[in-house]
């Protein structure tokens, strides 16, 4: 692995402003794949996210929500293969399932529900049709 900064990753998710929502596939994508490229930091990813969510306007709101779930997906895709593979993790080796007990977590103990509910009405149908897929 090498040297990585998460700034990089507050860099690329900050650039969601750069556009109108919604944001694009391909910005999600990207920032799930520097997610995923660096599971070591998965503290402070998800910390990030959990900032990015409580601070930007609404109308970005449902965007932190996409990332957390393509994140999460990915990690349950890479926890998937494993167990199908009959795999168990290395210790001390990140693969990127880290994610999974960390958002939990973020969505237990913290207010992030509550910040997704100030988000636009139009937002919160999209969304919660985009996460019943």
């Amino acid at each position: 692995m090498t040297d990585w900064d998460p700034a990089d990753f507050d860099k690329e998710l900050h650039g969601i402003f750069e556009f109108k929502p919604p944001v694009s596939a391909s910005k999600i994508q990207t920032l799930t794949s520097l997610a995923m490229g660096h599971p070591l930091y998965y503290k402070n990813v998800v910390y990030i996210i959990e900032k990015f969510v409580h601070k930007c306007p609404p109308e970005y709101k449902l965007a932190g929500l996409y990332v957390i779930d393509a994140i999460s997906r990915a990690a349950f895709e890479q926890r998937r293969k494993r167990e199908k593979d009959g795999a168990t993790p290395e210790p001390g080796k990140f693969t990127g399932e880290e994610y999974l007990p960390r958002f939990e977590k973020v969505f237990e103990e913290n207010s992030l529900f509550r910040n997704m509910a100030m988000c636009p009405d139009k937002d919160k149908v999209r969304g919660l049709a985009g996460l019943q897929a």
